[in-house]
């Protein structure tokens, strides 16, 4: 054999050697479509997951929004049921509300999700002028007095007046008798606004912003009560139990003498 032939000669293991590394670049190929595919396959799943879920919910949007304007007397507690709709908080320091005040919380119920707008007036006389800009394009009027109050009681059927002259009957009108935790000091029974929402053809439900009682029911009340949302189930009775709060003699001394105001 010549040093050229020597030099020429291929070398009999390349083409297995070749072979292999090109099986081997075909299977990891491989490999790498059958996981791109499952991932793929995977997120298709996941997406019409969430689409059949988003399809589910009701016809009310998602981002559906209600201006709900709280009205009503000074000192009766409007401000205090908000505060403890949204901390879940009472706070005993009275601050009567200047002008107005807004605040806006999403409440999911069941299958749905609806954004509220609350708007807090103030109950002095010298802001009325303000309220009525307020109410024209509101969804509910919560109408709010002092069970301990009877006065504040007597001027719902002016507020519920202005309310139906703004709005007519294109709004939702809610009486609430709030504080019912001043058992001793009860001036209105809740009979009696009972048969005023029924007078007026309005709904009706006593609360305790103090106690934390009713507060969210009234609001699960408003919500159903909300235009598209006819098939949310209504508010349970068992939640709708009044409690018979009987204040300590202790609690009492404290409170007289802290002049607090029980909203």
């Amino acid at each position: 054999m010549s040093a050229f032939e020597g030099r020429t000669r291929t070398n009999p293991t390349r083409p297995a050697l070749h072979f292999s590394v090109l099986s081997g670049s075909r299977v990891l190929f491989q490999i790498c479509c059958i996981l791109l595919i499952f991932f793929c396959r995977n997120a298709h799943v996941e997406k019409q997951r969430e689409e059949k879920r988003l399809n589910s919910m009701a016809t009310v949007s998602p981002l559906a929004k209600y201006k709900l304007v709280f009205l009503g007397d000074q000192s009766v507690g409007k401000t205090s049921i908000i505060t403890r709709f949204m901390y879940d908080k009472f706070d005993t320091t009275y601050q009567a509300t200047i002008g107005i005040d807004f605040l806006s919380k999403t409440m999911y119920l069941e299958d749905r999700t609806v954004r509220l707008q609350l708007w807090d007036t103030a109950g002095q006389e010298r802001f009325r002028s303000l309220i009525p800009s307020y109410i024209r394009d509101s969804s509910v009027a919560v109408i709010v007095y002092d069970v301990a109050n009877r006065q504040s009681f007597l001027n719902t059927s002016k507020w519920i007046e202005e309310v139906r002259t703004e709005r007519g009957s294109d709004v939702i009108i809610v009486l609430v008798g709030n504080k019912t935790d001043l058992v001793e000091k009860r001036q209105v029974s809740i009979e009696e606004g009972e048969a005023k929402s029924r007078e007026f053809g309005v709904m009706f439900i006593e609360t305790s912003a103090k106690a934390g009682f009713n507060i969210k029911p009234l609001f699960r009340k408003i919500a159903a009560a909300l235009p598209g949302m006819e098939t949310l189930s209504s508010t349970k009775q068992e939640d709708m139990v009044d409690v018979n709060l009987k204040p300590t003699v202790n609690a009492s001394k404290t409170e007289q003498q802290s002049g607090g105001c029980a909203c």
